[in-house]
């Protein structure tokens, strides 16, 4: 297949106009319209996509058109030199976004995103904004990586340049609960609805096996625990429910999601009238949690 219709197989939006200098290019992905979840690269005869929703890693693509064998020793070359060149900009990227965060000041988050999803600003301890925006810290192996900005607007993006894959962030201490979650205001619903959790935001659902595997090696998940799925019913491959079984195999615990409800996750199931609001929240992770030894 042809580099638009690899970009296509993975949900990709493909731009009418698709350069062939290597540039990366965020695009809409066909499961979340609004979000600039995908990007690529192309280099005529060879390129580089992901979807960040779904794909862990990101996919090389290479022309099936015959080609000496000089030009596919300088493409092995020309993909040696872009990873190193992306190596590079990531580590001053994160260097960069570490500074500015650190430089935010620290003061009452005031949201109109969150007002109006009904959410106060319990557990927002190490969450800042700039401007209206908030800025959601991503942490790798405890370690800063990226940002997530979230725009009044509920319109996401990770900090430029920076890695986002295996990033979490944690809200609450107590360990009488620990669920994993897909979306920053799900896992702030869940939190606010059972004080007495631990949440552990993935950020996407292709993301959460890997956060899964990461905390399993490192030996951080211990008590009880359930992986709180998003329910993408109106998508034929549901990735949130897909991804989010795989992160309960790892763990060794459960998986739930909400079901009946016009929205997807569990804080539009908090919002949904016809829904059982913080009592059966509460039941259905509960019941669904499971002990981890």
């Amino acid at each position: 297949m042809d580099f638009v219709q690899a970009l296509q197989a993975v949900g990709i939006v493909a731009p009418l106009h698709i350069p062939n200098n290597g540039s990366l290019v965020r695009c809409k992905t066909t499961d979340h319209p609004h979000k600039k979840n995908g990007a690529f690269a192309f280099y005529g005869d060879w390129g580089w996509f992901q979807n960040w929703r779904t794909m862990q890693k990101a996919q090389l693509w290479q022309s099936d058109k015959p080609m000496t064998e000089a030009r596919k020793r300088e493409i092995e070359r020309e993909q040696k030199e872009a990873q190193y060149k992306q190596r590079q900009a990531r580590i001053n990227a994160v260097r960069a976004m570490r500074m500015w965060f650190e430089a935010l000041p620290i003061k009452k988050i005031e949201s109109e995103y969150l007002e109006r999803k009904g959410l106060s600003n319990l557990g927002l301890d190490r969450v800042r904004m700039d401007g209206k925006s908030l800025i959601v810290p991503v942490f790798w192996n405890d370690r800063l990586i990226t940002t997530q900005e979230i725009k009044p607007t509920g319109e996401k993006k990770f900090a430029f340049g920076c890695p986002s894959k295996g990033g979490y962030f944690v809200i609450g201490n107590k360990t009488d609960l620990t669920v994993f979650a897909e979306g920053f205001a799900t896992g702030l619903a869940i939190y606010q609805s059972i004080r007495y959790c631990r949440v552990v935001v993935c950020f996407s659902a292709g993301n959460m096996p890997k956060v899964a595997s990461d905390w399993m090696a490192q030996n951080k998940v211990k008590g009880l625990t359930v992986v709180a799925c998003d329910n993408d019913y109106q998508t034929s491959n549901n990735a949130g429910i897909t991804f989010g079984k795989q992160a309960a195999e790892i763990i060794g615990c459960n998986a739930v999601y909400p079901q009946g409800i016009s929205g997807t996750d569990y804080d539009d199931a908090l919002r949904d009238d016809s829904w059982g609001g913080v009592a059966q929240l509460k039941k259905e992770l509960l019941v669904g949690a499971k002990m981890v030894f």
